[in-house]
């Protein structure tokens, strides 16, 4: 079935060479694509400001609507071609309310992820089922419709009202967006996690890079990191680039260059370069992606902030030093300011 699904949908999707590519090197154009989205930040933020406020001080409100609108409008085409080869090829008859309403009920509740007997899918064993999918799905979509209304409401802000961005931490786009993003971000691993968890013979073996792909895409759009502290508060952008040089044995040599945006709009450079070295056994485990104490080995790092805002103006001028700490799914910092 799993196949049967696969080929269908190859078949009816447009454009089909960029689908059928995509199943079958997922992982690739995700990567590819991951890389064209950080140069294209580090060439906005090499080129200078663009004068605003927020974000809009790295990348014009004008240059966002360029280079997204396309990105918004491109699916939805693509979706209504799709469907309209498929409702050729089956026939299909005029579409009522009732069966809008029923369709739309069904996407709710993932109902066909329930496996027909309310026991789940077997993505696992055949004989074994579990609603994990399912719940995965929800979170993925009902967090990209959360994401979707942060950006209507803030489209309407600023077009209608005459509100631009950046908004405060408890306005509406704010509230909807980060929720979302955080539906997302914990679908998007669950989803990566039974993925390779699962029996690959009972899905599509030729998609599965596809699918990895597709949903580690999922997950990077919607992630971002946080900055909390006396006198920095904010979240870290979804750009930037990090560079770790394995330096023999059990030593790293880190180099990090990212942003960070303050709750009231500031953007921030955050260079941080540092090391990281311990005992063999502990830096094998924090490879494998496990949580090892953060005073079994040394992470110390020297960061560099800088900004055009005048408001913080004072990190231009402080030196900061940290240390660090590696967990499974994320990294911590602490940094220091020396006065």
């Amino acid at each position: 079935m799993a196949n049967v699904r696969q080929e269908s949908w190859e078949e009816f999707a447009f454009p089909q060479a960029p689908a059928k590519a995509f199943q079958r090197s997922g992982g690739l154009i995700a990567l590819a694509t991951l890389i064209g989205f950080a140069l294209l930040f580090w060439a906005a933020r090499a080129i200078g400001s663009a004068g605003g406020e927020g974000f809009y001080a790295v990348l014009s409100h004008s240059a966002m609507v360029a280079i997204f609108m396309p990105a918004f409008l491109f699916p939805l085409a693509s979706i209504a071609i799709s469907l309209r080869r498929y409702w050729r090829r089956v026939n299909g008859t005029t579409i009522t309310l009732s069966d809008i309403k029923a369709a739309l009920a069904q996407a709710a509740t993932m109902r066909n992820l329930s496996g027909g007997h309310g026991d789940g899918c077997n993505f696992e064993q055949e004989d074994k089922f579990s609603h994990a999918r399912r719940l995965a799905h929800q979170f993925v979509m009902y967090g990209f419709l959360l994401c979707f209304a942060s950006t209507s409401s803030g489209t309407v802000m600023h077009y209608v009202f005459d509100i631009p961005a950046p908004y405060p931490l408890w306005s509406l786009p704010k509230v909807l967006g980060i929720s979302g993003g955080l539906l997302m971000v914990l679908g998007s691993i669950e989803l990566l996690r039974l993925k390779f968890k699962s029996d690959r013979s009972l899905g599509a073996v030729a998609a599965w890079g596809g699918e990895v792909g597709f949903i580690a895409l999922l997950g990077f759009v919607a992630l971002s990191g946080h900055v909390k502290g006396p006198r920095l508060n904010g979240r870290i952008l979804n750009l930037g680039a990090d560079w770790q040089t394995i330096m023999g044995g059990s030593m790293a040599e880190l180099d990090t260059r990212y942003a960070m945006e303050t709750d009231d709009g500031a953007v921030i450079e955050i260079i941080n370069y540092g090391y990281r070295h311990g005992p063999d056994e502990v830096i094998a485990a924090i490879a494998r992606g496990e949580d090892v104490p953060h005073d079994s080995y040394y992470m110390r790092t020297q960061a560099r902030l800088e900004t055009g805002d005048p408001r913080y103006e004072w990190v231009n001028k402080t030196l900061f030093v940290g240390t660090g700490e590696r967990k499974a799914q994320t990294v911590i910092v602490d940094l220091y300011a020396i006065e």
